[in-house]
């Protein structure tokens, strides 16, 4: 995971049944994103488990770090 190619990788584990949430970044997406941008992608996913519709709130919660990311970190040509 923390090899990868272009070094922007991001795993993004979410267990239900614990409630717990792990994000692991690659090198490159760790330096490029600030550390409280981290902060508040984690903690907003961590609230999820609060809501009313947990799929709902996670799927929001989701495009939100879409555009965090997009926000930080240019897109690549996949085809290339």
């Amino acid at each position: 995971m923390h090899h990868t190619s272009t070094k922007i990788a991001t795993l993004i584990y979410i267990s239900l049944l614990e409630k717990m949430v792990y994000v692991v970044a690659d090198r490159g997406a760790q330096m490029a994103i600030p550390e409280e941008e981290w902060q508040k992608i984690t903690t907003n996913l961590e609230n999820i488990f609060k809501a009313k519709n947990t799929p709902e709130a996670l799927l929001i919660e989701l495009k939100k770090c879409k555009e965090t990311f997009h926000r930080y970190i240019p897109a690549l040509d996949c085809w290339a």
